[in-house]
């Protein structure tokens, strides 16, 4: 069974669903890993570039599927999971704990506190940089004498487009509800 967040991207295009956000262009962030000091390796780069083309949060059993498809014979977890590592130690990437899956993050600058919200219907998924949110965090840390390793803050819910798309097609059978509630 597929979770709603593993539709691939064409599926996503024919039915109109939104593209996440533009991202930095992969030379960018090639200039970037070198810069961090991080060794771009091919399957590094081919995790990247599924994770980027793909338009909601991706397990590693799902990566490793595509990328079995793409070079045409069983690809090992054990790289797979290795470049995950390191994509996300650089903050190239996200770990979305709630669904066990990652996401490729808008930039590789984008390592402060994010913001992402998770759409249940569509399984889209959408990145927010907000530094108010850092703040909040760090203040709080200092507090509580606390030491933040990684900070992703998940938020479920619809999307604008789903929320949209219901409205102008309610479900049949459901009649709709009187304003005000009934009791």
């Amino acid at each position: 069974m597929r979770s709603a967040g593993t539709r691939d991207v064409s599926k996503r295009h024919a039915r109109g669903l939104p593209v996440q956000s533009p991202r930095e262009p992969v030379s960018e962030i090639e200039a970037w890993c070198h810069r961090a000091g991080l060794r771009l390796t091919d399957t590094r780069r081919e995790v990247l570039d599924v994770l980027r083309a793909h338009q909601g949060p991706m397990s590693a059993y799902e990566l490793i599927r595509v990328l079995s498809v793409r070079r045409r014979r069983k690809v090992s977890p054990t790289p797979v999971y290795r470049a995950l590592d390191a994509l996300r130690d650089h903050g190239l990437i996200a770990r979305i704990a709630s669904r066990n899956a990652f996401l490729a993050r808008q930039s590789p600058a984008a390592c402060d506190a994010a913001l992402i919200y998770l759409c249940l219907q569509c399984g889209s998924a959408r990145e927010v940089r907000d530094p108010t949110v850092a703040r909040r965090v760090a203040i709080d840390a200092t507090q509580l004498h606390f030491h933040v390793a990684r900070e992703i803050h998940e938020v479920e819910g619809v999307c604008g487009d789903c929320t949209d798309a219901a409205a102008v097609k309610p479900s049949a059978g459901t009649p709709p509800s009187a304003p005000g509630g009934s009791r």
